[in-house]
């Protein structure tokens, strides 16, 4: 099933249920904190994790037609204070 494995790493789950990631593995797959994956149950013993590209990945990809540099920052802590969390 998996004939072209490239690593085999095993990660570590704390006691309130988090997954870490060793940095070779971060590395590899260029993830950038904080991050969302998907896990797909391909059976009993296997599963598949994929990392979740959202909008914010796409920062710095595209040019503004305005000239101007988007703060992400700026806009996420704007965001903050004016939403309420769910």
């Amino acid at each position: 099933m998996y004939n072209n494995i490239i690593m085999n790493i095993t990660l570590s789950m704390s006691s309130r249920g988090l997954v870490y990631f060793p940095d070779a593995l971060q590395k590899r797959l260029k993830l950038k904190k904080p991050g969302k994956f998907t896990i797909k149950l391909i059976d009993d013993n296997n599963i598949l994790i994929k990392p979740v590209k959202d909008i914010f990945s796409m920062v710095g990809k595209l040019k503004s037609p305005t000239g101007k540099k988007f703060d992400l920052e700026k806009f996420r802590s704007e965001r903050e204070q004016n939403y309420e969390r769910l």
